[in-house]
């Protein structure tokens, strides 16, 4: 981890702190502290983030994005604006409930189609249940088949987090448009 000291003093009386985050990557904290007669010093310092950090920092806005697209999927079902559904129809509820999400979707279209559809639904369900109840920043935390979370060994039947959310995402859509 690098850190520049950049410093400047300025009169006031407070003490000041924050924390910028720049595009997940880079992060920069300045804060001020005033000294006795009145002097505030503001120190600004800049963090390079290590390979890791950047890694869970893009886990994230890759969470937020597929959350956005399940939403999408979600909303053409219901025909709903964001938030509509009782809020399920929102990427932020999606990010962190993706089962509740999916499970309102599919009895919604379950409700109107034939029962060879039904099944269709029903499989998609058995088969992927495993999945939707991570969250989706758990679900792409894995970059192997297998993580040890606690004490137990959880096993993805994917080579990663990603490439099984990209799976369940691409189901998931051809279950909405059954709907259509």
């Amino acid at each position: 981890m690098k850190m520049n000291l950049y410093n400047s003093i300025e009169s006031e009386k407070r003490i000041k702190i924050s924390l910028y985050r720049i595009l997940g990557i880079q992060t920069w904290v300045s804060f001020s502290i005033t000294n006795c007669i009145g002097t505030k010093v503001v120190f600004g310092i800049k963090l390079d983030l290590d390979n890791k950090e950047k890694f869970m920092a893009n886990a994230v806005m890759r969470a937020q994005s597929y959350a956005v697209d399940i939403e999408h999927y979600i909303r053409n079902v219901l025909d709903c604006e964001r938030f509509g559904f009782l809020g399920i129809a929102n990427s932020d509820f999606i990010r962190r409930n993706p089962l509740a999400a999916i499970l309102a979707t599919c009895g919604y279209i379950y409700a109107r189609v034939n029962n060879t559809d039904k099944k269709l639904i029903e499989q998609f369900v058995n088969e992927t249940e495993f999945y939707w109840e991570m969250s989706l920043d758990e679900l792409l935390s894995f970059d192997t088949s297998s993580k040890t979370v606690g004490l137990a060994t959880v096993e993805l039947e994917y080579d990663n987090g990603e490439k099984a959310l990209q799976d369940l995402i691409n189901k998931f859509s051809e279950i909405c448009a059954l709907a259509e």
